[in-house]
């Protein structure tokens, strides 16, 4: 039995979770790699662009339905029989993109996928709630998000392996999906129990946080447009396939490296400040890319400025609702979050994919620069009308990646409690 002292250190850490966190990082390896091929294999059928911003859309559909539809599931059948049958549905699924290369037959891949997607998020983080302790918890999650980012990132990597013609890329990503199951049912770990979540209304979310809940929805407004259609960008721009995956992973990169610097920075400030800062930053981030020639070397950086300050706008937003709710509303509040979330992220692709075939491809980072001004400039607006939570009260930055579920906040536990409230 592994004690709370001796489970603090990382290496106990691992061992104490290396099932969970070696499948999700075979999981999000298919994942990251299936969800740039789709995008890049539309463009060589020649899709049109919008069709293909529309295909790539409903992922985050079928994400949203899952984060609703998924832990009433898993109060069910339990963890294991749900993370298997997930994994084994959303691997057919891959597969079946390449059997039948039709935009209707991938629109409802992608849906299945993400639903299954969604699914397995709950999984992964209801258990990792369950292993974890006050001591752990912090790790644990910075653990996650860096077995989650990395698997995503990496993945883009994978693009090399072969041509995104054929059909190997897909049975590659079908492959490492299937292969995520073996570490979950070979663990001699015990399985947490599992309680539905409590609800919150939207409306009561709005009320408490509407700078958190427009933060949250500028972010999968963004974060949905850049993972679906900057692989098509490339491609449109002339880039090889190569390349487009180096832009994809210098991106995520941006992400893992920034998210610490940034969430611990925002600790110190009034934290709608921060949400200004940082959407401020990547709008500006965005316009350079969409400025600066393809074949460019500082597209790289200016990419990696981007991926650093957009996908903390999640967290950042995020931490922002547990700052003015009460510890056990926070778990609610999550779910709604990623609802709004998982909305905004539906609808960037398809927005994206329309200024880009009626402008030009630069017009995706054009389009994701508005959004993010338009958050920096509605949370000004707040800051002026209304008083935020002092910098004292303020509980410690959440680092999670972008693509959790609703139930994340449950890793949030240890913030201080609060009466007030941000309107």
């Amino acid at each position: 039995m592994i004690s709370d002292t001796q489970i603090t250190r990382p290496t106990a850490l691992l061992r104490s979770s290396w099932s969970l966190f070696a499948a999700l990082g075979l999981l999000l390896l298919g994942n990251g790699l299936l969800g740039s091929l789709v995008g890049i294999r539309a463009e060589l059928e020649g899709f049109d662009t919008v069709l293909t911003g529309t295909i790539l859309s409903f992922y985050f559909a079928g994400f949203v339905v899952g984060s609703q539809v998924a832990p009433v599931v898993v109060t069910r059948v339990g963890h294991v029989r749900v993370f298997a049958g997930l994994a084994a549905l959303a691997s057919a699924t891959t597969l079946l993109h390449a059997v039948a290369v039709h935009p209707i037959t991938w629109i409802i891949g992608r849906a299945v996928v993400g639903a299954c997607l969604s699914g397995l998020y709950v999984v992964a983080e209801s258990w990792l709630n369950a292993s974890a302790t006050n001591q752990t918890r912090g790790r644990l999650l910075s653990i996650y998000m860096v077995v989650v980012m990395g698997g995503i990132g990496i993945g883009q990597l994978l693009l090399n392996v072969a041509d995104p013609a054929g059909p190997g890329l897909f049975m590659l990503a079908a492959a490492l999906t299937s292969l995520s199951v073996l570490p979950i049912s070979l663990s001699t770990s015990p399985t947490p129990s599992f309680d539905l979540p409590s609800s919150m209304h939207l409306k009561q979310l709005w009320r408490a946080s509407p700078v958190g809940l427009t933060g949250g929805f500028g972010a999968g407004l963004a974060n949905g447009a850049a993972f679906a259609m900057v692989p098509v960008f490339g491609l449109s721009t002339g880039m090889s396939v190569g390349r487009i995956s180096i832009l994809m992973g210098t991106m995520i990169l941006g992400a893992v490296v920034l998210q610490w610097p940034i969430g611990a920075w925002s600790d110190r400030v009034p934290r709608r400040r921060s949400i200004v800062a940082v959407n401020a930053i990547a709008a500006i981030a965005a316009i350079l890319v969409a400025q600066l020639d393809p074949s460019s070397v500082w597209l790289f950086v200016a990419i990696f400025l981007f991926g650093g300050s957009t996908f903390p706008v999640y967290s950042l937003s995020l931490s922002h609702v547990n700052d003015v709710l009460e510890p056990h509303q926070t778990i609610a509040a999550s779910s709604v979050f990623i609802l709004v979330w998982g909305v905004g992220s539906a609808i960037g692709p398809i927005l994206a994919a329309i200024l880009m075939n009626s402008t030009q491809p630069e017009g995706l980072f054009w389009m994701m620069g508005a959004v993010h001004l338009g958050v920096a400039a509605y949370t000004v607006y707040r800051i002026i009308v209304k008083e935020g939570v002092a910098v004292s009260d303020q509980g410690r930055y959440v680092p999670v990646p972008a693509r959790s579920s609703g139930l994340i906040g449950v890793l949030a536990k240890g913030r201080r409690a609060k009466n007030s409230t941000d309107g």
